[in-house]
C-alpha cells in the first residue's frame, strides 16, 4: 500500500488538492503512488516533483526539480535547498518545501508548474 493512502487524512487531502490545482495547469499530469511517495508527472515526461505524506502530522512536504535560486524566490513558499548535493536524484531535486494548509496549495502550485515541471 501506498504512503498516500497510509497518511493522516489532512496529509491525503493536502495532497489531492495540490494535484487538482496542478491538473488545471497540465491537462495530461498523472500522479504516480509509491511505497514511500506520490510523484507527479506529465503523462509521457519525466517526474518533477515528489510529495511525502504524514502520517500523524497534517501537512505534506514537496521535493521538487528546478533552479534552487528560482525556486526561492516565490515569497509565499519557504524553498528549503539540499545541504549537500550528490548525483542522481538528489541532483535532480535538489530543493523542498512544506505545505501545512490549504491556502498554500496555490502558491505550490504555481512554483511546481513555472520552475518544476518546466526544468525538464
Amino acid at each position: 500500500m501506498s504512503a498516500h493512502f497510509k497518511a493522516s487524512v489532512e496529509s491525503r487531502n493536502l495532497c489531492e488538492s495540490l494535484f487538482l490545482a496542478l491538473k488545471r495547469k497540465i491537462a495530461k499530469l498523472e500522479r504516480g503512488h509509491t511505497k514511500q511517495w506520490c510523484a507527479l508527472y506529465e503523462l509521457g515526461g519525466n517526474r518533477f516533483a515528489y510529495i511525502s505524506h504524514r502520517k500523524t502530522d497534517a501537512s505534506i512536504q514537496i521535493w521538487c526539480a528546478g533552479d534552487v535560486d528560482a525556486l526561492k524566490k516565490n515569497p509565499y513558499i519557504k524553498v528549503l535547498p539540499r545541504d549537500n548535493i550528490k548525483k542522481g536524484w538528489e541532483e535532480r531535486f535538489p530543493a523542498r518545501f512544506s505545505i501545512e494548509k490549504e491556502s498554500q496549495v496555490q502558491a505550490a502550485a504555481e512554483l511546481l508548474f513555472s520552475i518544476s515541471y518546466k526544468a525538464f
